[in-house]
């Protein structure tokens, strides 16, 4: 890299908080999927135009800053395990593998100043439903150590994607030298989860599949099976992408979809909007799910479904109301 850094370490730690910031803001209006055309454009900082990503690198950083910014990893091919899945300890540390190759050395060593001063970093995960390529970005991500003997960067995902980010407080840990205390520690779990709404949501096109609703902010990964039964795999066979509404009323089986994918509603959800007359589930009774993943191996799973409808149908049989008042 023939440019030098031309900010201070304080400097350019603003530069990274000015990231968190970009992606925090594009998350809460629900643009969680970016391409690689808008992560190459990036965001503007003083001026200056900051390229969040890189076609032949995984790890990057601009020319004229001195750490790393952003780490990737590229979508897989759909039937095939995430290439990133088996390098997340029981703890929910992922281990990211160094560049390999001598010309790319100089990016271990951004990685490692970035560990040194405890910048915050963004990791882009790549996800690729159909034809487009696009990246959810993890954030904020602390190296928190290196294992020399495998050559892998251990890293910490902090923060929650539901809550807005606290940029004073990551400011005043990374001028302190990042401890490892600081970083939320997201279990393995918890981590397949976050993966298992990504794709999800990707494969719907973040749509809800019952009423087509668009907002991102609006839309949940369902299971089909629940997680805590064996069946309930974080797959997306096993989920479908629904607003919250119409997966609450999935989850408390007011709503049900059978295996054909059409939807039913249970008796006394039907009674209560007719004497109500309010009408929120109904409208979908004898439709089925408006669309659904092209790829076969995406769409939902029949048997799952069944499993799910059989408890529907079960529970509404012994919820009849007597009577049609509310």
């Amino acid at each position: 890299m023939a440019d030098g850094p031309a900010f201070s370490p304080e400097e350019e730690l603003d530069a990274h908080l000015a990231m968190m910031a970009w992606f925090d803001s594009r998350r809460n209006e629900g643009q969680e999927l970016t391409t690689f055309g808008e992560l190459e454009r990036g965001f503007f900082w003083h001026g200056h135009q900051i390229p969040l990503i890189s076609r032949n690198q995984g790890i990057w950083k601009p020319r004229f800053l001195a750490a790393a910014l952003t780490f990737k990893t590229t979508a897989r091919k759909i039937g095939q395990e995430a290439p990133y899945e088996d390098r997340i300890d029981e703890d929910g540390t992922l281990r990211y593998k160094m560049a390999a190759t001598r010309d790319k050395e100089w990016t271990n060593r951004a990685m490692l100043l970035a560990a040194e001063r405890g910048y915050p970093l963004a990791w882009l995960v790549g996800t690729k439903p159909a034809n487009t390529l696009y990246y959810y970005a993890r954030f904020p991500a602390f190296i928190t150590g290196v294992d020399d003997e495998n050559r892998e960067f251990l890293v910490t995902i902090g923060g929650d994607p539901d809550q807005p980010i606290d940029l004073s407080d990551i400011r005043e840990r990374a001028a302190e030298g990042i401890e490892r205390k600081y970083v939320s520690r997201w279990t393995k779990q918890r981590l397949h989860q976050q993966k298992f709404r990504e794709d999800v949501l990707s494969a719907y096109s973040i749509s809800c599949a019952i009423c087509d609703l668009p907002h991102a902010q609006l839309i949940e990964a369902a299971h089909i099976v629940d997680d805590a039964n064996d069946a309930g795999v974080p797959m997306v066979a096993n989920g479908m992408a629904l607003c919250r509404i119409h997966h609450t009323a999935y989850d408390k089986h007011l709503l049900g979809i059978d295996e054909s994918r059409r939807i039913h509603v249970a008796e006394r959800a039907r009674r209560l909007e007719e004497v109500s007359g309010k009408r929120a589930l109904v409208t979908f009774v004898g439709r089925t799910l408006t669309h659904v993943p092209e790829r076969r191996a995406l769409q939902p799973d029949g048997q799952r479904l069944r499993w799910h409808f059989e408890r529907f149908i079960d529970l509404n049989e012994r919820n009849v109301p007597s009577t049609t008042h509310p």
